[in-house]
């Protein structure tokens, strides 16, 4: 079963992961945030310690995403 062209694929109720669109979607989206909490610290509207925690949390979630 394919969802919306990108969410999912699920064969017999089991998940099978996440379609190349939709991966490529997700890591497109995590370059944009990455690339805006350097832009928001440049700006120093947040400061080092707030970058870095938000770019442990993006690491985590590409990892998740890229199965490593």
């Amino acid at each position: 079963m394919h969802i919306s062209g990108v969410l999912a694929v699920v064969s017999a109720g089991v998940y099978l992961g996440a379609t190349p669109q939709y991966q490529r979607l997700q890591q497109e989206a995590l370059t944009v945030e990455r690339y805006t909490i350097i832009r928001l610290r440049n700006e120093q509207l947040i400061n080092d310690q707030a970058l870095r925690r938000i770019q442990r949390d993006l690491d985590l979630s590409e990892a998740r995403l890229t199965g490593d």
